[in-house]
C-alpha cells in the first residue's frame, strides 16, 4: 500500500489550514474515523506521546470522501507553546474493526515568529 509522503511548514501561533491527499489504494473514505497526530521526533522517527491530535470534526476535516482530501486547521493554540524544529506527522484511518492504516505521514517544519504570542 504506498502511501504520499507529505511535508509542510507553519510559522508558530498561526491560524492555518492544510489540505492533505491519502493513500491512493483507500476507496472512499465515507464512513471512515480518522486521527491526525503531530509528534516530536528524532532523525524522523516519532517520540512519545502526539504534540497535536486532530479528530474528526474537531481540527480534521474530510472535504472530498471519494478522492481523500483532508483539511487540518491549526489554530495559534496548537503550535504557540511548541519549539520551532521539524515534527513527525500521521494520519490514520481506522475501519469498522479497528484496523489502522496510516494513510499519510511526513514532517511538519514549525518556525519562529518574531512575537508569537503578541496580538494586534
Amino acid at each position: 500500500m504506498p502511501l504520499i509522503r507529505q511535508n509542510f511548514s507553519l510559522a508558530q501561533g498561526d491560524d492555518v489550514t492544510i489540505e492533505l491527499d491519502i493513500n491512493p489504494d483507500i476507496a472512499s473514505l465515507v464512513g471512515a474515523n480518522l486521527t491526525f497526530r503531530v509528534y516530536d521526533q528524532e532523525q524522523a522517527v516519532p517520540l512519545g506521546d502526539p504534540v497535536i491530535t486532530k479528530d474528526l470534526d474537531s481540527g480534521l476535516q474530510i472535504t472530498d470522501p471519494d478522492y481523500g482530501l483532508l483539511l487540518i486547521t491549526f489554530v495559534p493554540g496548537d503550535t504557540i507553546s511548541l519549539v520551532p524544529k521539524n515534527y513527525v506527522i500521521e494520519c490514520t484511518l481506522y475501519d469498522q474493526d479497528d484496523r489502522r492504516t496510516t494513510v499519510t505521514e511526513g514532517i511538519m517544519s514549525l518556525t519562529r515568529t518574531k512575537n508569537p504570542q503578541a496580538l494586534p
